[in-house]
């Protein structure tokens, strides 16, 4: 008996394919309104792009935040909540840290202290605390005489403790 070659076909997803001409946004909202997340899946939208967001239970409008199954649109904020909404808005925009705000410091001690560990620092032992020792950068240094691991503060601010 001799084995014949065989092409194994699998069958379709049962998903059905979003066409071109169903691109339109209402569609696609239909779509993923119903359950078939494809059109969010294969990068064609996402769900801000339909006007929902997904809040842990459910799908949602974005901005009222009422269940697609209880309201056929997004009917936005309104009374006190709208009232609150852009008042806040406004605050935020204007207090806005940037990246180049946050300036790294080392906070070092001569003593023990809690939550510091005992660290060659450009070379002398300091005690540093323990989350900002990620602001340094590691450095092969001589301390006594003996060549150590340690860590050195150029560009950092190092802030002394009494």
């Amino acid at each position: 008996m001799q084995l014949q070659n065989r092409e194994l076909t699998l069958p379709a997803s049962s998903a059905p394919e979003i066409r071109p001409a169903e691109s339109d946004i209402a569609t696609l909202r239909r779509h993923v309104i119903s359950g078939d997340w494809t059109p969010t899946n294969n990068g064609t939208c996402t769900l801000t792009d339909l006007g929902l967001r997904h809040n842990g239970n459910g799908l949602v409008w974005l901005h009222s935040g009422v269940s697609v199954h209880e309201a056929d649109s997004d009917t936005g904020l309104a009374g006190s909540d709208k009232m609150s909404h852009e008042y806040h808005k406004g605050l935020r925009t204007d207090n806005q840290l940037s990246k180049k705000a946050f300036i790294p410091f080392v906070q070092a001690s001569e003593r023990e202290r809690f939550g510091f560990k005992r660290i060659p620092v450009d070379g002398k032992w300091l005690h540093v605390y323990a989350d900002h020792i990620r602001f340094l950068a590691k450095k092969r240094i001589r301390i006594d005489g003996r060549q150590v691991t340690g860590y050195t503060a150029k560009g950092i601010s190092v802030e002394m403790l009494g």
